[in-house]
């Protein structure tokens, strides 16, 4: 149990497949578990168990600069680290809308605003 400490994730540079690179590592705002991060241009969302799906926008990767521009929490009881809440998200509709799976509360639609 990693009470206390910030969820983070580690950012590779992988465009040397054979020699990847640290490149960042992103520190959340919760204590929350990072789980299964998706890319979709500019964006990344991010399943974070207890703390809902985070947004990042990760425009300025290259400068090591991430900034969550939105959140969505499904499971606002409390963003401690265990394995509740938000299992995974797929943000990759035409319409925009992004779907998230919730171990305790089923299956979301939703959608940035703007």
């Amino acid at each position: 149990v990693r009470q206390g400490f910030q969820t983070r994730t580690l950012i590779f540079d992988m465009a040397d497949l054979e020699n990847p690179v640290l490149h960042h590592t992103y520190l959340g705002p919760t204590n929350a578990i990072d789980h299964n991060g998706y890319v979709l241009q500019d964006e990344f969302f991010l399943a974070n168990y207890t703390a809902g799906v985070r947004i990042l926008d990760i425009s300025e990767i290259e400068n090591s600069v991430v900034v969550e521009t939105g959140y969505f929490d499904t499971y606002p009881e409390n963003d401690n680290t265990q394995f509740s809440g938000v299992w995974s998200v797929y943000p990759y509709f035409e319409s925009a809308n992004i779907v998230v799976s919730d171990i305790n509360s089923g299956f979301f639609i939703i959608k940035k605003s703007n």
